[in-house]
């Protein structure tokens, strides 16, 4: 197993994730933007405007994996269904499931 770290110090702030070495030549960039980002969600039009671009700067053609933790509930409302599937913990979104799914 192989960990990928955004923060300074490991186990210290930031986000991590551990991927199965048989899996690691599926991995081709890993690019943590700051530890800070990852934790400091009292600033959310920026957290999710630095991930709009980041997101959009990176190749169309390649899939993208989004982890963390974004405390979003992501509702069961008919018009995501094309997005999110018709499977969901929430009955409704909340501020970051809109967020998110935008």
């Amino acid at each position: 197993m192989t960990l990928f770290y955004s923060g300074r110090d490991k186990h210290e702030r930031g986000v991590g994730f551990i991927v199965k070495d048989n899996l690691l030549s599926q991995i081709t960039n890993f690019k943590p933007i700051n530890d800070c980002l990852t934790l400091n969600l009292n600033i959310k039009n920026e957290f999710y405007d630095s991930l709009d671009m980041l997101y959009d700067s990176l190749p169309a053609d390649k899939p993208k994996i989004v982890i963390g933790d974004f405390n979003a509930k992501i509702g069961k409302e008919t018009i995501y269904k094309s997005t999110i599937g018709s499977e969901s913990l929430h009955e409704e979104f909340n501020d970051n499931g809109y967020k998110l799914i935008s």
